[in-house]
């Protein structure tokens, strides 16, 4: 591979900084990247680029729209190439094994919902921003965390994304292509 186009919808940033580490790790491969924000492009060709990696925080159980409507919109072309996707939630980093499976699921039923089917599918885990939360909102979070036994200072932020999984994922998305990964 070439030349790889990173795609990303972020909501608190923590999806962002995964897809900046992924470019940061291909580029070191030597591939040339271009990272992009669905959010603020509209439109993106993924035909001209030799591999696509795209991913999406999940809210609710759900992805942003911007993602949906990119992978309704490519998923023709995205099947006929090497393609990517990266899904970002605190299900993610749950101590349930039944969370952590869930999430898997919502992806899953997301990609078959566009009727995309990329060579690679991972799972990463988030991060609590209290700090960029609503007040409503840091105290429904502070609520699932407490639940869940995690962290509930909401002065300070928590970073759960495991990198070594970010790393290992970007080389095998661009190591062989063949096999299908669940990350």
């Amino acid at each position: 591979m070439q030349r790889l186009l990173v795609l990303y919808a972020s909501r608190e940033g923590q999806t962002e900084k995964i897809a900046r580490r992924i470019v940061d790790e291909a580029e070191h491969l030597g591939i040339v990247c271009e990272l992009g924000d669905l959010g603020r492009k509209a439109s993106w060709n993924p035909a001209t680029w030799d591999g696509v990696i795209a991913g999406a925080p999940l809210h609710r159980g759900r992805y942003p729209a911007e993602m949906l409507r990119f992978a309704l919109t490519h998923a023709p072309i995205l099947n006929t190439m090497r393609s990517a996707f990266f899904s970002v939630s605190l299900a993610a980093a749950s101590k349930q094994a039944a969370e952590r499976r869930e999430a898997g699921r919502l992806a899953q039923a997301f990609l078959d919902r566009a009727g995309w089917h990329p060579a690679l599918i991972a799972s990463f885990a988030g991060a609590l921003r209290y700090s960029r939360y609503s007040l409503v909102t840091r105290w429904i979070m502070k609520r699932i965390a407490r639940a869940e036994g995690g962290d509930t200072d909401t002065s300070r932020d928590y970073e759960y994304t495991d990198w070594a999984q970010v790393t290992a994922f970007v080389h095998a998305f661009c190591g062989n292509g063949s096999a299908r990964h669940e990350a």
